[in-house]
Order: C-alpha cells, then sequence, then structure tokens
C-alpha cells in the first residue's frame, strides 16, 4: 500500500472526524511519474494497472512495470527531441492507451501537460498553443484531428515537433517506433533538472462560457489531492477495475482514470470507443465483468431515471454505519436565500434557452413576509452589457416570467 505514504491516517469514524484530522503529507519533489508508478512497480512487479480495449478487437493489458518502462522510453525520446523540465506538451489522445505513457513520461521529464479533445478547432489550437508556449503535440491519427493540427502549425512559432500514435502520418514522428530506440532506464533527475511540488505539472483551459478559455495550472502535488477523489468519493480499491467514460482532454479523466486510481492501487479499465453508443457500452461492461474483479456493475441513465434505485441501493451497501447528522426533513444545509437564488438562475438558463452563462450570479437581497404570500427582491448579476437586454427582455418581458414563473 502506498496510502501510508501520504496520508497519516487513512480511516475516520464519521465526516467531522474525517474534516478535522484528513491530512496529506507532500513530499518535496514529488512526482507521480516515479513515487506512485515506478514504486508500485517496485513492491509489485506483476500490479495490474490497466486493462484497454476499443471497437477493433484490440485489447493491451499493462502493469506497473510495463507503464514504468514504457514511460521511460518515451521520457528518453522526448529529452532526445529537446523536451525538458518546464516544457510544454500538449496531448490530443481520446482514450488511446499511449496517454498514460506519455503523460506519466512528461511527468518524470518536469515537462507540462496540457490535454486537448477532439473537438479543438485550428483556431482552438492555436489560442492555446500560442497562450502556453507548446514545444510538441503528440495526436492520434484521426482525420479531423490531424487536418486541424495542420492548420494551426505555422501560426505557433513554438510548435517544433509533431507526433502521432495509432497509425503513421506523413512526416510525423510515429510514437510507437520512435519510443523503440530507446533505453527503458530513466534516472530521475536531480538538483535543478528535479521537480519541486509546487512546480506546474499540468495545464487545463476552461471552456470560454464567457470570454476566451483561460489556463488553469495544477502542481506536481496535484494527484495526491485526488486522493480523496478516488478513496473516499470513488471508493476505488485495490486491485478491483474503476472505469471512467470520459477521454483524456477533459478534466474529469485526471478525476477518475489517473492519478488518485493508481495512488489507491486500483486498475483502470478503459473502453476506447470510436463513438459512444451505449449499447455497445454496456456489452463492453458485460463482457469483462466475469474477466476481472468488479466491486459492483450498475448501468444507469439519470436522464431517463432508469436503474437510479438500485445505484442507491447498492450504494449503501459500500457505506459504514454512523450516527444521524440530519433530521427526516432537513433537504440540505443551504440557506434559504441560497436556495431561492439558484432556482431563479434555473428559471433564467431555462427562459433563456441557456444564451446566458452559467457565471451569472444571483443575490437575494430581502425576504419579504406577508399574510398570504412572500416577496422576494433579487439582484440577478452579468459580466456583460449584452446579457442584460437578453435577461431584462423587450419591455422587460424576460425579467417579468423569471420572477413569476
Amino acid at each position: 500500500m502506498l496510502l501510508n505514504r501520504f496520508l497519516p491516517r487513512i480511516e475516520f469514524d464519521n465526516y467531522e472526524d474525517f474534516k478535522e484530522n484528513y491530512k496529506v503529507n507532500v513530499p518535496e519533489n514529488f512526482n507521480f511519474g516515479y513515487d506512485i508508478v515506478d514504486e508500485w512497480a517496485k513492491q509489485e512487479p506483476e500490479k495490474l494497472a490497466l486493462v484497454w480495449c476499443n471497437d477493433h478487437n484490440e485489447e493491451y493489458k499493462f502493469t506497473f512495470t510495463d507503464i514504468s518502462k514504457l514511460s521511460n522510453k518515451a521520457a528518453n525520446y522526448f529529452k532526445s527531441i529537446g523536451i525538458s523540465k518546464g516544457s510544454v506538451v500538449m496531448l490530443i489522445l481520446r482514450r488511446r492507451w499511449e496517454y498514460w505513457i506519455c503523460a506519466v513520461a512528461l511527468h518524470k521529464i518536469g515537462a507540462i501537460v496540457i490535454p486537448g479533445s477532439l473537438q479543438l478547432t485550428a483556431k482552438d489550437i492555436v489560442y492555446r498553443g500560442n497562450a502556453a508556449e507548446i514545444t510538441a503535440i503528440v495526436s492520434i491519427n484521426d482525420d479531423f484531428v490531424i487536418n486541424q493540427i495542420e492548420s494551426a502549425d505555422c501560426d505557433i512559432p513554438s510548435l517544433k515537433h509533431k507526433i502521432v500514435v495509432g497509425e503513421k502520418y506523413s512526416t510525423w514522428d510515429y510514437f510507437e517506433d520512435e519510443i523503440q530506440k530507446f533505453s527503458d532506464i530513466f534516472e530521475r533527475p536531480v538538483n535543478e533538472e528535479a521537480n519541486k511540488w509546487d512546480d506546474t505539472m499540468l495545464i487545463y483551459f476552461t471552456s470560454g462560457t464567457t470570454g476566451m478559455p483561460k489556463m488553469v495550472k495544477h502542481n506536481f502535488a496535484h494527484p495526491l489531492g485526488h486522493i480523496v477523489t478516488a478513496k473516499y468519493w470513488q471508493q476505488v480499491q485495490e486491485n478491483k477495475l474503476h472505469m471512467s467514460v470520459s477521454d483524456s482532454g477533459w478534466a474529469k479523466f485526471g478525476w477518475g482514470k489517473i492519478y488518485g486510481q493508481w495512488i489507491c492501487g486500483a486498475v483502470i479499465f478503459c473502453y476506447d470507443m470510436d463513438k459512444f453508443i451505449p449499447l455497445k457500452l454496456l456489452e463492453k461492461i458485460t463482457e469483462y465483468k466475469d474477466l476481472y474483479n468488479w466491486s459492483d456493475i450498475v448501468p444507469v441513465s439519470a436522464l431517463k431515471s432508469k436503474n437510479t434505485e438500485e445505484l442507491l441501493k447498492v450504494l449503501k451497501g459500500y457505506l459504514p454505519d454512523s450516527i444521524k447528522y440530519f433530521d427526516e426533513n432537513q433537504i440540505t444545509n443551504r440557506s434559504t436565500e441560497f436556495m431561492i437564488s439558484e432556482l431563479i438562475r434555473e428559471k433564467v438558463f431555462n427562459l433563456t434557452n441557456e444564451e446566458v452563462p452559467h457565471s451569472i450570479t444571483c443575490i437575494v437581497e430581502q425576504i419579504i413576509k406577508d399574510k398570504d404570500k412572500t416577496i422576494i427582491n433579487a439582484a440577478i448579476i452579468v459580466d456583460r452589457d449584452s446579457l442584460k437586454k437578453i435577461i431584462i427582455g423587450k419591455n422587460g418581458d424576460m425579467v417579468k416570467k423569471i420572477g413569476t414563473l
């Protein structure tokens, strides 16, 4: 177990105990590649890390030893083309198994990873590439993605290397071939080349709902923050499979498919689907459920409320017994003002057909209780004048609807 290296205490009696006593020890030079992946490989060389499959009857199983050695090869390759501590590399890899190898390799070097989704257009790539001064892009061989990168290339002065995985493309470096040229030994950097825990490791870009996307930096201690996510929220278990559907371009991937899960010793199960087809996903889960050690499998549709009661029943079975903190009729610990402000925001979104971004704020300024009614005075705060017109509407019609619906 690696958890006890970072958590002085792992088990807690109740929420208040957890809130007061949960602490994480962060080593000065913590690096996920060395302190988690390589450490599991040393402790349990045959420990399974990743089970990967796709729609083309391909399946790969990787132990932590496999991930360690392949990431060392990749790190040596990346170093050979000039990627070093602080270099910025964009990964557009969907759910390809190479993402785990590339990310761990770049972490070991001390480079900065920018995950990118398949939806990025040339304009998006140019903006991100120049904002972060990316050195290289590693991409899947997808016609749309490749075309966007090729179109963006000449407008990103810092971009020196384009690398493709899965299938070869044009003059791009082919990742699978390149890493085979290098040793599977990569010594941990020391002195100035070694990372500190507060160096930048990962950058996500916001969605850009109210303007251009913003860079959100995460440091090398970021994986330790997801112990809470994996251990106490997702309840992953060592040597059991854990599946999240997200592709690598989204922050959800970081929450559910690499950091906290591997720190806890869980096995990541990844189905790299070409297109999201619910029936195929269920078939793949069914195919693998008897081959590996799942805790439970509960297919649900929150949108259609299918099987949600069964999910609650299963989850209850994993919850520890504890004292009752709230009365039967208490449904939230939020104030009345907060609940009213959220109801008003919901009306704004529904009535404006999502023309208004989710960044709007609503402040309840006054609640007046009369004999037969309650009068609420609230302010809707927006960050652009153009949004005022949408919320007010013609002759004030929209704001009247928001106030009376």
